[in-house]
Formats: C-alpha cells, structure tokens, sequence
C-alpha cells in the first residue's frame, strides 16, 4: 500500500527544470515526514544528474533558496533516465532509507566510504573518536585493534592519519569485511593499503594467533551500544534499515564493552590505551563495574582514565588503559 502511496504522488518529472523538481518533490517529502527533507532533495538529486559528490548538493541547496543562483543549473531540464533515477530515490527516501543507503557513499573526515545495508551509517560522533585516538597516539610504529569495524570509518581514517600504523579490524558482520577491505583499498592507496585487514570474528571470540608477537599498542571501538529499553526511541530510519546486531548492546548496553575490557589482557601489552564511543550512561556504570570486580584479574588489569564529551556535550567517549 505504502509503495503505490509513494508512487502516485510523485508525477513523471521527465521535462521539469532542476528549480520545479525540487519545488515538487520537497513537500512530498515533507508529508511522508521522512527526515532532513531539505537536505535529501539536493543530495538525492545531485546524485541522479550526477553533480560533483563534492559540491553538488550545496550548488542545489543555493538553487532551492534562489533562482537568481546558478541559473543555468536551476533551469537545466531533467532527461527521463534523470528523472527515473530521482523518482526512485525519492520513493525509496519516502519510505525513511537512509540517504546513506540510498546513495551508496556517505563522507566520514575527508574520506568518502561506500555503504551498503546493513552497516551502521557513521555519525559525526564517531568522527570525534576517531580525532581522540590521532591526538593521543604516539606518532610512532603503531599497532591498532578495531572492534566492530562496519564500514572501516574508524580503522582506515586512523590508517590514513597515521602513516606508521597498522590496523586490524574485526566484525562479526562479512559485508563489514568486505565493504571496509573494499574501503581501504580505495582510501589508502596512497598510503599503503596493506597496513589495513577485517577479519571476521566477534570481540569475545577475537584472539592473537601466537605467531603475531607483537600486541595491539591501541584499541578502538564504536561497538553496539545501545541499552535494550532505548531501542524503541530510535527514528524509523535507524530502527528499520540499520543492523539491530550494530545497534543494541543488550540490556544496559553493555555486552561488548564488557567483552572489550575482560580480553583486553589477551589482546594488549601494559600501557595499550583502549578508546571507546558508548552511551552516556556508561562512564559512570564502567567506573562501577571496575570497584565491584577489581578482583576479577581481566577486569582488574584496566583502569579508567577519562571521559570525554560529544559536540552536544554529552559523555560519549572513555579512555581506559591496560596495567
């Protein structure tokens, strides 16, 4: 029912000017309440006539405000296949897909990642994470764990930002593995794209074959964090399209932290430093867990260092360091 909703209301915009495409479309969107209308039409349309990815949809989002800008490009006709294009995207967007998906790429730092279904599409938080772990490291040969790698934003932006650092990068997910191998063979062939390798594994299951004599220096994760009774709050587009598995960290968010931290033993050496994105509740309920099971010899080897604030100042980062 849904799908001929969306389709009736979009008419053939074969023929339209670029200016009344986006006039027509914009308060379709705007009724479907599917998020960031503004910014989906000139993303979405950028990528049907297919503009620079770099600046196409801020020379659209100019067109939107003012025909007197960029006349040419606001009275530009749309072929059929431009408008097919744009009418699928816009059905799809209808619908609550992320942009991310609907596009294929999405930009993390100055990087441009592909995105497929079902990985979580990165977030400026996790940009901040990843800026926390350059600032921190010793520009030094470095070896870095990360946990939960979907995409690669974390672990390629750090094997691109840090020239002497090697990155291993785990998920349980294989279109992560070979969505981030894909990435990074892109992104740092410049670089050196062998200083990157996902492997498909869990954090719990994750260990050092005894052949690598050398330990992890840093480890990294964005992992599922979410606590179970937040997962009702998320907007459609997350909750439908985005994988649970990414998401959710069990009841108070915590499984793969706690994973984290009890291998972290295994994984490192005495001085690794372990960077963590989680929910605002986790600093304080870590900080208690460590007082409740200082015992515990896995447990008891990390120690808590630092929390540190999102852009909206929340607590959404932990440094912790293995003894």
């Amino acid at each position: 029912e849904d799908d001929t909703h969306s389709k009736t209301l979009i008419s053939d915009l074969t023929g339209f000017t670029v200016k009344e495409a986006m006039e027509y479309s914009l308060p379709f969107l705007q009724q479907t309440s599917a998020p960031e209308p503004e910014m989906s039409v000139t993303q979405l349309l950028a990528s049907a006539l297919e503009l620079p990815w770099s600046n196409g949809f801020l020379l659209l989002r100019d067109v939107m405000q003012s025909s007197r800008n960029y006349k040419t490009l606001a009275n530009r006709i749309l072929t059929r296949t431009e408008a097919n294009s744009y009418q699928e995207y816009l059905a799809r967007r209808a619908k609550h897909e992320p942009l991310q998906y609907i596009l294929g790429k999405w930009d993390f730092l100055e990087f441009t990642l592909k995105i497929q279904p079902p990985l979580l599409c990165p977030r400026p938080e996790t940009e901040e994470l990843v800026l926390l772990v350059v600032k921190d490291a010793k520009h030094t040969p470095l070896t870095i764990l990360d946990i939960g790698c979907g995409t690669g934003a974390i672990g390629i932006s750090l094997a691109a930002m840090l020239p002497h650092a090697h990155v291993t990068a785990i998920d349980i997910e294989p279109i992560a593995i070979q969505t981030s191998n894909e990435n990074a063979k892109r992104i740092l062939v410049k670089h050196d794209s062998n200083r990157y390798t996902a492997i498909q594994s869990s954090a719990a299951d994750f260990t050092i074959s005894s052949d690598t004599t050398r330990r992890f220096d840093v480890i990294v994760s964005n992992p599922p964090y979410i606590p179970q009774h937040d997962m009702a709050t998320l907007t459609d587009d997350v909750m439908l399209y985005e994988s649970r598995d990414a998401l959710c960290g069990g009841e108070d968010g915590m499984n793969v932290i706690r994973d984290i931290i009890r291998k972290a033993h295994e994984w490192g050496h005495s001085g690794t430093v372990i960077w963590m994105e989680v929910d605002p509740t986790h600093p304080a309920l870590i900080q208690q867990w460590f007082e409740t099971n200082h015992e515990d010899d896995h447990v008891g080897r990390v120690q808590f260092v630092s929390t540190h604030t999102d852009l909206y100042g929340r607590d959404r980062f932990v440094k912790l360091v293995l003894q």
